[in-house]
This record gives structure tokens, sequence and C-alpha cells, in this order.
């Protein structure tokens, strides 16, 4: 069946040439589905439509050049005409230091939207500027949200905040402490002999982490 909606800005004035994406999930039989996603474009009235086989619940993600980005999770009924308002959109800012409070540049913040049926959608990133700081200045609210720091190999640098609920047209402030990395130096003796071992690999886990690391031995 067709999906047909209409796309409003935060005005309540139909927005034309917005991108609509239709994201859903299909169950199949047994354990697992699959993501089905179509794109289409608003015209002159905000109106839009596509392909859609069945009722149920979906996400739409709507971008605009005015009002940013949108996504909404939406029930999907035959006949139905699905009616879209950009909401304002939300601030996430901070910043990023070090233990000693001096600010770390250089790296990246990335937030992601968590969607309650299972559909991935996308992420955001913000680099920091030369006082450590970053900013997104349009999220979609009304999500939950994980964040965390990346280096710039999207190698994570701290762990994943989770919980964090946007709201639209509000400011939030989120702050990341990065832990200073330590050296640790030892020596291996033989339980029975108390001799120095030479070429043994030693290792460790962080905590709460499965972050294996391993060292070895040197004359």
């Amino acid at each position: 069946m067709p999906l047909t909606g209409k796309v409003f800005g935060h005005d309540g004035v139909p927005v034309r040439d917005a991108w609509v994406v239709l994201h859903s999930f299909v169950s199949a039989s047994g354990a697992g589905g699959s993501v089905r996603a179509n794109i289409t474009q608003t015209g002159a009235n905000g109106l839009f439509q596509m392909g859609f086989i069945e009722e149920g619940t979906t996400i739409l993600q709507v971008l605009t050049p005015q009002w940013g980005d949108a996504i909404f999770e939406v029930s999907v009924q035959s006949g139905s005409v699905l009616e879209l308002r950009m909401p304002a959109s939300a601030r996430l800012m901070g910043q990023v230091t070090r233990r000693d409070g001096s600010p770390v540049t250089g790296v990246k913040v990335a937030v992601q939207p968590i969607s309650k049926i299972g559909v991935s959608l996308g992420h955001y990133q913000s680099p920091t500027d030369g006082n450590g700081r970053y900013e997104f200045s349009s999220l979609p609210p009304g999500f939950e949200y994980t964040a965390m720091v990346q280096d710039k190999s999207s190698n994570p640098l701290t762990s994943s905040n989770s919980n964090i609920v946007l709201t639209a047209g509000a400011t939030q402030e989120l702050d990341f402490c990065l832990q200073a990395s330590a050296r640790v130096r030892g020596t291996v003796t033989g339980k029975q002999t108390g001799r120095p071992q030479v070429g043994a690999h030693i290792g460790w886990i962080r905590e709460k982490e499965a972050d294996n690391r391993a060292a070895s031995t040197r004359e």
C-alpha cells in the first residue's frame, strides 16, 4: 500500500523539497529480520508519497534545509495521511578535558539516537576546537542518545554515555574527562629460582572493559 503524508515546519507552514526516508523493520520467521529503506521528496505543498508494504510501526527521517533533521516513529494504517511537524532542534554542547583540566583538541564527540524498534538511525560527529569544546546545533529531539569521545580514527577514548534525552528548543551541556594513561613496570621472577624471567608475556584487562593488552619482558 502507498504511504502518504505532509511535512510542516515548526511554524506550521508546509515544507517543500524535504527529503523523507522511510526505515521499516520487517520481521522474518524465527529470529531476526531485515531493515527496508525508501526515500522520496516533498512537493510544493509539503506532500510526499512512497510505496509501503505492511501496516505497523516504522521510522521516518525527514531532512529539511529550513528546520534541520528530525526523526519520527509512527504507526501506519491503511488509508491514513501522516502529518509530520518539524520540531525545534535540540542543541548538545560541552568540553573534553584531561584530569588536570586542560582541554583536549584533535578528538571528536560522536552521538547516536536510539530507536525503540531496533533500526539504526545513523550518528552525528563534532570535532573539538582549540578549547576542547564541541557543539551539535541541530539534533533531532525526543530520542535517547548515546555519546562518546573518539580519536581521529574513530577509536573510543571514553565509555559510552547513555540515557541522554534531548528536548526540543533546549540546550544541554555534557562534558567529558579523559583519564590519563599509566605506565606499569615490574620484574617477573621464577617461583622457585627467584631469577628474572626473559621473554615472559604479561597481559592485563581494563576494569569493566574487555580490552586486552599484552607486553613482553626483556633482558
